[in-house]
């Protein structure tokens, strides 16, 4: 059964190729989530403006704003700073992933990535984990990770109570991948 719309985690899917929206789209439709769109990065922050997110998939190589720009901007902005951003990018090179985590994305997937991958790191991100390691920097994370670009999963997110947690959890595991 699906948890009421009000409860899923608010996705902000940052991505200027209409045929990636759509896939992903489908993809987190098959999960159970909706998401906002944007075009490029400067569209992404001004949806952030107007709209509280849980997560943010971000594109790198966009018009207008690219991906590592809107991360610096997101990241600079007390408001915003705390949203888990994972990069979707076909820049697939252990120094593509290492450049998106020092700027300060949190994870990474490279394109193209399997319905089983997205499912893990929106586990991983919007749910709560007992077996989270304290420290999620960057650079931790970097040395958590093992060569498929899998990061340590991140505290619990400030705005959602353990019991909200455990919903989208015992969600996600009951969706096919």
């Amino acid at each position: 059964m699906q948890p009421p719309h009000n409860s899923l985690p608010r996705i902000l899917l940052v991505e200027d190729h209409i045929p990636n929206q759509a896939v992903i789209k489908a993809q987190l439709r098959i999960l159970g989530f909706d998401c906002d769109t944007a075009c490029h990065g400067l569209e992404g922050l001004q949806r952030l403006e107007a709209q509280d997110y849980d997560l943010i998939l971000m594109d790198c190589k966009m018009p207008v704003m690219d991906g590592y720009e809107a991360t610096r901007r997101i990241r600079q902005n007390p408001k915003t700073a705390h949203i888990p951003i994972i990069a979707i990018t076909a820049y697939a090179f252990m120094s593509d992933r290492e450049r998106c985590l020092a700027l300060g994305m949190n994870d990474y997937l490279a394109k193209p990535y399997w319905l089983d991958d997205l499912k893990v790191k929106l586990q991983a991100w919007i749910c709560d984990s007992s077996e989270t390691p304290a420290e999620t920097t960057p650079t931790a994370a970097s040395a958590n990770s093992s060569t498929t670009g899998t990061t340590a999963a991140p505290p619990p997110l400030p705005r959602h109570s353990p019991q909200k947690n455990e919903r989208y959890r015992q969600y996600l595991n009951h969706i096919p991948a």
